[in-house]
């Protein structure tokens, strides 16, 4: 019984509570509506400051998902708007910059209101606007607003950007990528309106970039002032950095490459004299290359497949191998021809004897009638085999050299390669940096 009665309590206490904030919460809306509607409040107007007081607009982004990057991000934001007005303002504030964390007061009392609404909207809004994005929409009409007792106003708005990226393609695929969100006013100068970076100035959830090839660095966030003929202007600049995952290039380009390239080192090994057999390895990884190559350069974005890079370099090395295996092929074909024995050609007594060969033809129709003549046939039989047999080829000079030269200068490629781009890579990646 009593701790029913003690859960009841609590039950009832919680209800008042929340009947208690909801009702502070609809006494802040009424009264912020009643300054809005205030013969004093000019709609529209600019927030009014002291002049160690400026307006200043606090900004961040958070990117919900972000679908590609080429020379171009899609991406799905959410433009986040921070700044005082004090003319709605319930009680006396000192007015902390919008930019910094304690500007939200979660012991204060904010309260949601309705951007739809005809009061709400007497309200002076940033005329923000995105320069050099190639285009934006706003998702869905609603945009939340939210305003606190100190006339402190936070606004949100769903937007679908697609911004310019640049790529270092020389670099591919060990490429560092960033794309660039530009933000300024569209028609109050830097006199009158401030904008700066909230801390974050962009919040983006590493899970977003699982399939788009991509993992994310860092963001560099800064201020500026755009001088321009209609006046100067407070801008804010955001690169946001990523780094290209390659693992998906060494498993679908590097490693095929490279197995093609030994592939057509099975050559060596085989007989000088099987011309066929060596000409069609030949071919089979030449002409396997070649579409490796070409397919590698048509599936990958135009700004990259138009420009010679890392990748492009790797798969022409290991092009020149495999031509350079059937330049060996024919270099051992013509200075290693297969020659009969010399004393072979020109010894009397190795060369077919008439005799022997009529005797053997006249013994096996005579069914071998003796034992002196079957002497005699095998004694031709053995000596019509030497007449008759060449010396076996031996493995060419060439192909021997081959076997160990074309292993060795491949692997040197490889070495040069990896080390020359891991060091061209951590370079460019501490130079981004230190930009």
């Amino acid at each position: 019984m009593k701790l029913f009665m003690l859960i009841l309590g609590i039950a009832l206490t919680t209800d008042a509570t929340k009947k208690k904030t909801a009702l502070r919460i609809n006494e802040l809306r009424n009264k912020i509506t009643g300054k809005l509607l205030a013969d004093d409040f000019i709609v529209g107007m600019l927030p009014s400051f002291n002049e160690s007081e400026r307006n200043i607009i606090a900004v961040n982004i958070f990117i919900d998902s972000i679908r590609s990057i080429t020379s171009e991000a899609t991406a799905d934001i959410y433009l986040r708007h921070l700044w005082y007005e004090p003319a709605i303002a319930l009680q006396e504030n000192n007015f902390v910059d919008p930019t910094s964390k304690a500007s939200i007061n979660f012991n204060r009392t904010y309260v949601k209101m309705d951007s739809t609404d005809s009061n709400v909207k007497r309200l002076w809004k940033p005329d923000t606007f995105f320069s050099q994005i190639r285009d934006v929409k706003t998702m869905g009409t609603m945009e939340y607003m939210r305003v606190g007792d100190d006339g402190l106003i936070l606004t949100s708005k769903q937007l679908k950007v697609v911004m310019p990226c640049t790529i270092r393609v020389s670099y591919f695929p060990f490429d560092v990528t960033f794309c660039t969100v530009t933000l300024s006013s569209y028609g109050h100068p830097v006199d009158d309106l401030v904008y700066k970076w909230r801390t974050p100035a962009i919040i983006l959830p590493s899970e977003n970039l699982d399939d788009i090839g991509f993992s994310f660095m860092h963001i560099t966030a800064k201020s500026t002032v755009d001088k321009l003929d209609t006046g100067d202007f407070s801008t804010i600049v955001a690169d946001i950095f990523f780094q290209r995952n390659f693992n998906v290039y060494i498993i679908q380009v590097y490693i095929p490459a490279a197995l093609i390239v030994m592939l057509s080192w099975l050559g060596f090994w085989i007989n000088r004299n099987a011309t066929p057999a060596r000409a069609s390895i030949g071919i089979t990884t030449v002409l396997t290359m070649l579409t490796l190559a070409s397919q590698t350069m048509m599936k990958y974005d135009e700004n990259i497949s138009s420009s010679v890079n890392a990748l492009d370099l790797y798969v022409w090395g290991c092009f020149t191998f495999v031509i350079m295996a059937m330049v060996e092929f024919a270099c051992a074909d013509y200075f290693n021809k297969p020659k009969f024995s010399a004393s072979k050609q020109t010894s009397p007594t190795k060369k077919a004897n008439p005799a022997s060969v009529s005797l053997l033809s006249n013994e096996a129709d005579n069914g071998m009638q003796s034992a002196g003549s079957g002497i005699q046939k095998f004694r031709a039989l053995v000596n019509l085999q030497k007449e008759r047999s060449i010396t076996p080829p031996s493995a060419s000079r060439v192909d021997q050299i081959s076997r160990y030269l074309f292993p060795l200068v491949f692997l040197i490629f490889n070495v040069i390669y990896i080390t020359s781009y891991s060091i061209l890579s951590y370079i460019l990646y501490n130079s981004i940096r230190v930009d």
